[in-house]
């Protein structure tokens, strides 16, 4: 910091604060003196308890915001003759929200915080220039969060998009495959050197259980593209909903014995058809069902 010769304060003061009268201008500039900063110095310590009030007389700073560490530091504005800086810290008694550097050689007005208090409580116009002034930042500070939230959004689209693509890319040429595989093993399975062997007889019901669930997943992740994109068809009819239950459990049944998990049933005699998607439901039915055995220990009861 270096000291320099007083210039016309009451001008500068003029052009920070309109409508302040001579009086007050004269007042403040009494309280107040100038000094010049070198490039790179850093007036303001983002998240720092500091005591110091500055009005730009001359020369460019930077006000920046860490935002995160992978993003770092985002210059939020620049500040130039006649702009101030770190007042709203010392109003609110708060560490300071940004960081204030300056750009090139500045010449600043500073006002210690003391100083700077006993002029917001003498002049009812400085304090209201204040307001407008902060005001006005929060309304650029909006439109900035607003254009970055925009552009997010956009991003984040774009990456949905070549999600849901990519699943039903994968999920399609699965398929495929899937079903050359599960016709192989079935005419396999229909060899009597298969059916006659009880291991090969295991191994060959292993292959079609995994087909089976392959081919479940790979539906499901079609389903789940069809309805980000909005585009399932849902063909309402109607259920008979206690049948619909009873043909899931016995579906499963066998995949519930294996863990020694008990299936019970109990409906309530007065359950009605629903109007519903048959197939949607009977999925969905199907995985709540699944998710219990899972999610049960051996040897446990799901009702």
């Amino acid at each position: 910091m270096i000291e320099t010769q007083p210039i016309d304060k009451t001008t500068l003061l003029h052009l920070a604060f309109k409508g302040l009268t001579e009086r007050e201008l004269q007042e403040m500039a009494a309280l107040s003196h100038i000094c010049i900063y070198p490039p790179e110095y850093t007036l303001c310590h983002e998240g720092a308890y500091e005591e110091v009030f500055y009005i730009i007389a001359d020369g460019i700073a930077t006000i920046s915001k860490n935002i995160s560490e992978q993003d770092g530091e985002r210059i939020l504005r620049i500040a130039s003759k006649g702009d101030l800086v770190g007042e709203m810290a010392l109003i609110q008694n708060v560490p300071r929200s940004a960081t204030v550097r300056t750009l090139t050689n500045c010449t600043v007005l500073e006002m210690d915080k003391k100083s700077f208090e006993t002029m917001l409580s003498r002049s009812p116009s400085m304090a209201i220039n204040i307001i407008r002034t902060t005001l006005d930042r929060i309304r650029e500070n909006d439109q900035i969060a607003i254009q970055d939230l925009q552009n997010t959004n956009k991003v984040l689209h774009h990456l949905d998009r070549n999600k849901l693509e990519f699943i039903q890319v994968a999920a399609h040429e699965l398929r495929t495959p899937l079903t050359v595989l599960k016709g192989y093993v079935n005419v396999l399975s229909s060899f009597s050197e298969i059916k006659n062997n009880p291991v090969l007889g295991e191994v060959m019901d292993g292959i079609i259980k995994g087909a089976d669930r392959m081919h479940e997943v790979v539906n499901t992740m079609l389903d789940v593209t069809r309805i980000d994109s909005e585009t399932l068809k849902i063909r309402t009819a109607p259920v008979p909903l206690k049948r619909v239950i009873t043909d899931t459990m016995q579906n499963i049944s066998k995949a519930a014995a294996e863990r020694n998990i008990e299936l019970i049933v109990e409906q309530d005699p007065s359950t009605p058809n629903i109007n519903a998607d048959p197939s949607l439901i009977q999925k969905a039915l199907y995985h709540l069902i699944v998710n219990a055995i899972k999610y049960t220990p051996d040897g446990g009861k799901v009702i």
